[in-house]
């Protein structure tokens, strides 16, 4: 009688292995759409959160494996548990991230990953953007003292080629349905990297699948493998298949044998800029305007951008305001727990990670005029001496904003909506400028997506006249439930 190899391994415990019978290599472009921080860590003098490079290769940027495979084991969790889930040793076993990464931190009985992420490098030089931010008080809208910092972003546009390995052992369906399922969400860019995730930065999408599939248990198999490379050049038996051929269902996309657990509520907002709009870009230029509206490369092009964190702290500032109204309390706590909070090293409160998401926005259409200013004197109201400026705001345009609540309460809707509402009608203004007019916004259609209490799917739309088609009495109670805001609930830091 012959034996199998499973057999013969099995009978022999001097050559028991991990027995791995099957090796899928998967390779593909990633593309960032929006600015991204991949930080070193370290603090340059030249700026305070600058990007990481290759040791090797000093002029290329460096996406580290465990910062992609940290990403794509968070969306499965949030996918399967839900968003905010406190993760432990007992409601991750049997789930996609754990058959697909192994065992988590403490855990001692966890396997090791069967899935190899590799190090990625940037395609061609690196090119970034410098962005500055600055903390702003909700109280007085000003900016908080010694609160300014500058960064670099890798600009949008830029590529990396990545790469996984799947190591198998044993055909398991789940490893195979995880794996695709965190491929897809690359592909349609539900998966962020890198800093500032949730106020627009790392947004990346994928494309150029390449798949091979060694079968070990063949000779040709072991021997294409072994004489895989990164660069798949000149190899024989090597042919590139389809994702759709290696991975079953791939053409559904995030569709799985596993219900989606995800929560969120999703307002996709259609805007014109009534008349001028001016978010500082921070960077003065050698012969430019004083102050001039900031740009971000698109498709190779500069492109006037609202950022992510302008819009989450107009949010921000307008939620806590009308909180405050509603109830007659001080709500920062609610507020913090919605928006995020780094707390400072003498205070004793907790932080909250944001689960808001706001997207960095494109305005389209826009034109841009530098205009001369002069400070005057109020008391003789003349002109004060050397006071000229220029300034090189943007007028007109149109822009499409994303937000999104994560695990939201019905108090926390109706937050939101009524804050959109201010933005709607223009009586919340966004960037600098409001004094003289500028950031006043009109509302031309909006979006608005979330699951009821039954964890059913509920849609509205909302036009430029206020009209809304949906479910208009489920969002009448999700504002009036702003008023029976209680004191904050307990919340994971």
């Amino acid at each position: 009688m012959t034996l199998t190899r499973e057999e013969q391994l099995d009978s022999n415990v001097g050559l028991r292995t991990r027995q791995v019978t099957r090796r899928i290599v998967v390779q593909a472009i990633l593309r960032l759409e929006t600015p991204t921080i991949l930080s070193n860590g370290d603090i340059d003098p030249s700026v305070d959160i600058p990007i990481q490079m290759d040791s090797v290769e000093p002029q290329r940027a460096l996406l580290s494996g465990s910062s992609l495979a940290g990403a794509m084991r968070n969306f499965l969790n949030d996918y399967e548990l839900g968003y905010r889930t406190l993760i432990d040793k007992e409601n991750l076993e049997g789930t996609l991230a754990r058959a697909l990464f192994g065992g988590t931190k403490g855990d001692d009985d966890g396997a090791q990953s069967p899935l190899i992420v590799e190090d990625a490098l940037s395609i061609g030089p690196v090119r970034f953007e410098l962005r500055d931010g600055v903390a702003i008080d909700p109280q007085t809208n000003v900016a908080v003292d010694q609160a300014k910092y500058d960064m670099q972003a890798l600009a949008a546009d830029t590529e990396f080629k990545i790469g996984v390995e799947l190591v198998i052992n044993k055909e398991n369906k789940m490893q195979l349905e995880a794996l695709r399922l965190v491929l897809c969400a690359l592909e349609v860019g539900q998966i962020r990297l890198g800093s500032k995730k949730h106020r627009g930065f790392g947004q990346v999408t994928v494309s150029n699948w390449q798949v091979w599939s060694y079968d070990l248990t063949t000779t040709d198999g072991l021997l294409s493998w072994l004489a895989h490379d990164s660069e798949h050049e000149g190899l024989t038996n090597s042919a590139a298949q389809s994702p759709a051929v290696v991975f079953e269902d791939w053409g559904n996309a995030l569709k799985c044998s596993v219900p989606d657990a995800r929560n969120a509520l999703t307002i996709v907002a259609n805007f014109d800029v009534r008349d001028s709009l001016l978010i500082r870009s921070g960077f003065e230029q050698m012969y430019g305007p004083d102050a001039a509206h900031l740009v971000s490369k698109r498709n190779g092009k500069p492109t006037p951008v609202i950022p992510g964190t302008s819009l989450a702290g107009i949010l921000r500032s307008q939620a806590l305001r009308i909180a405050n109204t509603v109830t007659k309390s001080d709500q920062n706590t609610t507020i913090n727990q919605l928006f995020g909070y780094m707390a400072k090293p003498e205070e004793s409160v907790p932080s909250y990670a944001s689960r808001v998401i706001v997207n960095e926005v494109s305005i389209n259409g826009a034109t841009d005029l530098v205009q001369s200013r002069v400070k005057i004197d109020r008391f003789t109201g003349g002109a004060f001496d050397s006071a000229l400026f220029t300034e090189q705001p943007v007028f007109g345009g149109q822009f499409e904003a994303t937000i999104q609540v994560l695990s939201p309460e019905p108090a926390e809707i109706g937050l939101m909506l009524l804050a959109l509402k201010d933005l709607w009608t223009g009586m919340r203004a966004v960037g600098g400028g409001n004094n003289v007019g500028r950031g006043r916004l009109q509302g031309l259609a909006a979006t608005i997506n979330w699951i009821d209490a039954d964890g059913q799917p509920q849609k509205a739309q909302l036009d430029a006249a206020g009209n809304v088609t949906g479910n208009l009495a489920m969002l009448n109670s999700f504002v009036a439930a702003v008023a029976q805001i209680g004191p904050p609930k307990e919340a994971t830091a």
